[in-house]
């Protein structure tokens, strides 16, 4: 008699199937590449039949995704059903306190007098601090804790929502390595999701909480593209995002400070937390750094039927936001998608048609004659690009941290995978993956800053 398989060995075994098929990075590995990554997938494989977990199935198909050493994929948690509970109906929130689920939730006494100053004092890059989520309904006391647990608990010291009160756990992490956590989080009520997060630049990464900074820092943290003249000779444009939607918007805010930002000495692009989005949203930005013609390296795509299909749906979302997109952009997505339709499965096909033309401009402008790019381990795909190709040129100078290292397989998309899906109850997933790799560079990448400073203008 055969052991019945579990829910998350099938989900295990469809998802790998998936990425084998689809992924480019995986397509493109020689064969001791791929033999290291399919024994180290079937060793996961091996622990998730001896195990047979439930709800932190997750975790294992985060794990293998992570195999593939490409920061555009990662499979997401979708939150379970739950309870609603009426926090402004008083019989209702009576009753929930005296849940089960409430009454044996996990608890830890801090004395916080003395803990809440001394976590205000910590780096932002430390893991332990005060965490507030992304509405600010809670605040969280993120806490080293001993023997038996050996992990981090966060602990909740203010609530705006009733159903918790302060000293409860919300959310545990386990170190796993290379700034990783397995983390455990329980929604407003009560149920638990799993996720393998990352901890950059004060933020949980996805769960989306965020380490409380003095109000210097939040000020670099606007989420808002803005100009800001520092004084005479030097002026900052603060971009957070290169989201490919906001192209339009983008190239009207460089119109509107140009003549300023030509006038400048020196120019300040601060791109810290921008995790990327479009190439087309940076290119504004060219002049500006232009000293030497820029030599492109060529996006190749993995023809599949699965990545054929998650092309025609982002042809079908830049069709319907046509304004911002613009015609250019979607005729070009159509005529890559006709290329692949007929291209051979499996073989790789340049993205676009004709080999990429260096870039030469016409002008070297004298001014500005400094160019300073401010980035962060938040920096990741297209904005890595821009450091990259800005980095060639004399005027530039990169301060800060190594970026994100998600620059190298590209084209993030989110197939339809009901068989994943329903397969690991109580919890679905998500799958977001990679479609093209970037020239020959198979493996994500961090690029360096040149310059670290004690300060700066901002």
């Amino acid at each position: 008699m055969h052991a019945q398989v579990c829910a998350c060995e099938q989900a295990f075994r469809s998802v790998r199937a998936y990425y084998e098929e689809n992924h480019p990075g995986y397509n493109a590995m020689d064969a001791q590449e791929k033999a290291l990554v399919n024994a180290s997938a079937d060793a996961l494989l091996q622990e998730v039949v001896a195990r047979r977990p439930a709800e932190e199935c997750i975790l294992y198909l985060q794990r293998y995704g992570q195999l593939l050493r490409d920061n555009h994929s990662y499979i997401d948690a979708v939150l379970p059903a739950q309870q609603d509970v009426d926090e402004n109906d008083p019989e209702a929130l009576a009753s929930f306190r005296q849940s089960e689920v409430f009454r044996s939730t996990e608890r830890m006494q801090l004395d916080t007098a003395a803990l809440l100053p001394r976590l205000r004092t910590l780096p932002v890059d430390s893991i332990e601090g005060l965490w507030s989520d992304r509405n600010g309904t809670y605040v969280l006391a993120v806490v080293r804790r001993g023997a038996p647990h050996h992990d981090l608990a966060g602990v909740v010291v203010s609530s705006t929502s009733r159903c918790w009160e302060p000293g409860q756990v919300k959310l545990t992490l386990r170190p796993v390595g290379h700034g990783r956590y397995e983390c455990r989080m329980l929604t407003r009520t009560y149920g638990a999701v799993y996720s393998i997060i990352t901890v950059h630049s004060g933020r949980m990464v996805p769960f989306g909480w965020r380490k409380q900074v003095n109000s210097r820092e939040a000020a670099t943290d606007a989420r808002a593209f803005r100009f800001q003249r520092l004084d005479p000779g030097a002026v900052v444009l603060r971009l957070p995002s290169f989201n490919g939607a906001l192209q339009a918007q983008l190239d009207s805010f460089y119109r509107a400070h140009d003549a300023e930002i030509r006038a400048a000495k020196d120019l300040i692009i601060d791109v810290r937390g921008n995790g990327g989005g479009s190439e087309a949203c940076w290119i504004g930005l060219l002049p500006y750094f232009y000293t030497a013609p820029i030599d492109l390296d060529r996006t190749e795509l993995l023809v599949a039927a699965g990545n054929i299909e998650r092309y025609r749906e982002r042809l079908a979302v830049m069709r319907a936001d046509s304004a911002n997109f613009g015609e250019q952009a979607i005729a070009s997505m159509r005529e890559m998608i006709r290329r692949m339709e007929v291209a051979p499965q499996g073989s790789f096909i340049p993205q676009f048609a004709q080999a990429p033309a260096p870039i030469v401009l016409d002008t070297v402008l004298a001014r500005p004659e400094r160019v300073w790019i401010l980035q962060d381990r938040q920096c990741a795909s297209a904005t890595e690009s821009l450091l990259y190709y800005a980095g060639k040129s004399r005027k530039v100078t990169t301060v800060g941290s190594r970026s994100g290292g998600l620059w190298a397989l590209a084209m993030c998309c989110r197939p339809r995978c009901a068989a994943i899906r329903s397969a690991a109850p109580p919890h679905a997933t998500t799958i977001w993956r990679s479609t093209s790799s970037w020239g020959s560079r198979r493996y994500c990448r961090s690029l360096r800053m040149r310059m670290r400073l004690s300060g700066c203008w901002i």
